[in-house]
């Protein structure tokens, strides 16, 4: 339970940083574009349900690749080249991103709001 609302407070901190970031917001399309455009097309020409679909783009953009699931024609294979090209470069901007701002936001939260001024 713990855990759990651990990471829903994670959460609610970086909707609160894509609020305001506009770089953050981007790749975070970006990668959501490239996730269902990769879903889309296994769901299409390696015939995968949706969910599948979503699960292989997953797992093959985190690096992750179970095995349990892979391409077996042509074009779906050459996509997935691609796509793995592709979209590593996304997850991996988008993570660094994410790193970067979080420790941002926890530099802020640890420094006082008003410094004490060397003339006092």
């Amino acid at each position: 339970m713990f855990a759990l609302l651990h990471f829903a407070r994670y959460v609610w901190r970086v909707g609160r940083i894509a609020a305001r970031n506009e770089a953050f917001r981007g790749l975070l399309y970006l990668l959501l574009i490239t996730l269902g455009l990769g879903t889309l097309f296994f769901s299409l020409v390696e015939g995968w349900s949706l969910f599948d679909a979503l699960y292989f783009s997953v797992i093959t953009l985190t690096t992750i690749g179970y095995g349990d699931f892979a391409p077996q024609t042509v074009a779906g294979r050459a996509f997935t080249i691609a796509y793995i090209f592709f979209g590593l470069a996304i997850f991996g901007a988008f993570l660094a991103l994410l790193s970067e701002l979080t420790l941002e936001e926890r530099r802020q939260r640890r420094q006082p709001a008003n410094p004490p001024s060397e003339d006092a």
